[in-house]
């Protein structure tokens, strides 16, 4: 598993409203779940019994009123 952050000079729910737009729109990710109170967008890449499936769950989390933090974790099967 890979973890990542990243900072962003917008508000939490901004950037989760951003996220969550493009992972429904412009990936091809299969399999979308968002949790709107948590601020938390997890999608799968590839079949669900794929041994080469890819799994990235996005948490943003706001670190003022004014910016954000969104921590990027990402595994895959193989």
């Amino acid at each position: 598993m890979q973890t990542t952050t990243l900072e962003f000079p917008h508000n939490a729910r901004t950037t989760y409203t951003a996220v969550k737009s493009l992972f429904r729109k412009r990936t091809k990710f299969s399999s979308i779940k968002t949790d709107d109170d948590l601020f938390i967008v997890e999608a799968r890449h590839g079949a669900w019994l794929s041994p080469f499936s890819e799994t990235v769950k996005m948490k943003v989390v706001a670190t003022s009123s004014e910016t954000c933090k969104v921590v990027v974790e990402s595994s895959s099967r193989s």
